[in-house]
Formats: C-alpha cells, structure tokens, sequence
C-alpha cells in the first residue's frame, strides 16, 4: 500500500502559560507552518458548578469559585492568551486564542472533536507536576480518549522548539494498524527530509501478525522464524516511504517500551512514533500500555498515532510478504 500523506488542518494546543505549555505551543506552530494551518490555543478555567462540587465525603479537586470572581478570572486570562499569543503569530502563523471554562480535559476533548482537531499538542507537565500525570491527571485522560493523534512534549524535550525533526524513530507491531503509524512518521519526516528507524520489537509472546506454524516446534525455531518475518515485513513497508527520505529498519528482542526508549536514545532520535491503540485498546491498558510507557521515559517528544476512522482494527494481522 502506498504511503498516505496524513491530512493536518487543525491543529489544537491546550495551554496553562506553563513553561511546558510554552514549548508545547512552539511546536505546534511551527508544525502549523509544515503543513500550512492554523493553530487554536485553548486554555480552560478549572470550574464547576457548586451544586456538584461536592460529590461525596473527600470533596472535589475542582475549585468552587463565585461568579464575579470567575469574571474577572476571565478578563485575567483573555489579557495573557492574547499576549501569549501575539508572540506566537509572529512566524506568519494562524493563531486562534479560546478560553472555556469547566473540567480541562473535559473541555479539551470538546473542542477537539468540534474542530476537528487533527492533531492535539500536548505538554505533559504543567503547573500540576509530573505526578499528576502518573495519577490520572488531564494529560492520561485525554491520551485515553482524544481520536485525533497527539504529540507530547515532556522534560526531556531539550532542543530549540525551532528545530526540525531530523531523526525519527517510528515503533511497529506490524499488525493493519501499522500503516496508519508508518503514514504518520513519514508525513513528518517528508516535511523536514528526516531519517526514518523503521522499529520492531519482538518481546518474547507470538506477535498477533505472526502466524500459526506447528513446525517451529522450539522457541529458538519461533524467535528466529519470528526476526525473518518481521526483517522482510519492515522491509516491505520501507519501500512506501517519500522520495528523499532515508529509512532504516531495525528488529530487536525485550521488553518494547524499554527497546524503543533505548533506540531512540541510541540514535539520538529527535521524536518517537508510536501507535496508541494497544492489544486490548488504550482506555483499557493505557496504564501498563507500550504507549503509555513510552511516553513517560522517552527521552525526547512522542507521538502517539491513532487509526483512521474507517480503517482494520487493530487486531489485524498485517500480510507478512
């Protein structure tokens, strides 16, 4: 199948003015220049109503705030967006500041879908800290339910948001939903003649592509037969890849958040591509998810892949050639 440049009309990039958020924004105007659309900057207000503010003995996380506080909350907050975003229109960029009020997430995820939002860039730290992220915090619960494919910037994002992408590492499982991964990484990678590392790691289990051979009666006959199948797939898919785009492909054994952390570092990769559905779907596994974990120790930003409206589920195998 031939690759699919992925279609970016809209991009959405929450923001709480935090120095992450500020990163977060960069990129994402700077991609918006890529693919030539605009960019909406959405800061939510935390708010609910005080009739539900209180739901049960241990209260609410959500601040009850009275009404002409929140107005002037509001004036606050449309006078700092405004400025944010007057730097961030400085490159020629559209930049479309919006402030709602009520759960972030919530929020978020709404705007999101009335966009629609292609993609949703998102700092993983905030003024809220790390671990609200590992406790279930608005960063988890949109990587759960957002549709459209995010791209997070963490700690560990230490280049100029000007930088392009020059080295992307791309994660297969190699079953249909790989292609809409593989369409996403050579999307960015085109945009800046970037190096593609094509990734598979096998982790030990019967990969859900591999299929069923009672003649590989050993587990060294499997692992081996395993690497084969997987080495002539990637190579397979590599031939979809944009003109002008180098692409490498690589079959490792172990754990696969461990091995793509530990390739990305190895090849100093400027982004991590990875696709977010799982095995059992990520609202299920996000916690325990390949994804999940990724995220959390990569040492440079990750975007999460979804599939297509439309498209194979994610169980199934892709054609081994």
């Amino acid at each position: 199948m031939a690759h699919q440049r992925a279609s970016i009309k809209n991009i959405l990039c929450p923001t709480d003015f935090s120095e992450f958020s500020d990163r977060a924004m960069r990129r994402a105007t700077n991609l918006a220049k890529w693919f030539t659309c605009p960019v909406t900057a959405l800061h939510v207000i935390p708010f609910v109503p005080p009739s539900i503010a209180y739901p049960g003995p241990l209260g609410s996380a959500m601040p009850v705030m009275p009404m002409d506080m929140l107005s002037e909350r509001r004036e606050d907050v449309d006078a700092e967006l405004a400025k944010a975003v007057a730097m961030y229109r400085k490159g020629g960029v559209t930049v479309r500041p919006e402030v709602a009020i009520g759960q972030p997430w919530r929020e978020i995820e709404s705007r999101a879908n009335e966009l629609p939002a292609d993609l949703v860039v998102l700092g993983t730290h905030g003024r809220s800290g790390w671990d609200r992220f590992l406790m279930g915090s608005t960063t988890e619960k949109l990587i759960r339910r957002l549709s459209s494919p995010v791209l997070t910037i963490g700690p560990a994002d230490v280049a100029p948001p000007s930088v392009l992408f020059r080295r992307i590492l791309c994660a297969l499982d190699l079953t249909a939903a790989s292609q809409t991964t593989l369409d996403l990484a050579f999307s960015f990678a085109e945009e800046n003649l970037a190096e593609v590392t094509m990734l598979h790691v096998l982790d030990g289990d019967r990969p859900d592509w591999f299929p069923a051979e009672p003649h590989l009666a050993t587990h060294a006959d499997f692992q081996r037969a395993a690497r084969e199948g997987a080495i002539e797939e990637l190579y397979r898919l590599s031939k979809d890849a944009p003109e002008l785009c180098k692409t490498d492909n690589l079959v490792v054994e172990g754990t696969a958040w461990r091995e793509i952390v530990r390739i990305a570092e190895q090849i100093e990769a400027d982004l991590i591509v990875v696709g977010a559905q799982g095995r059992g779907g990520i609202r299920e596994s996000f916690l325990g998810s390949t994804a999940a974990q990724t995220l959390r120790h990569a040492p440079c930003p990750v975007l999460l892949a979804r599939p297509q409206r439309g498209t194979a589920s994610a169980a199934a195998p892709a054609k081994v050639a």
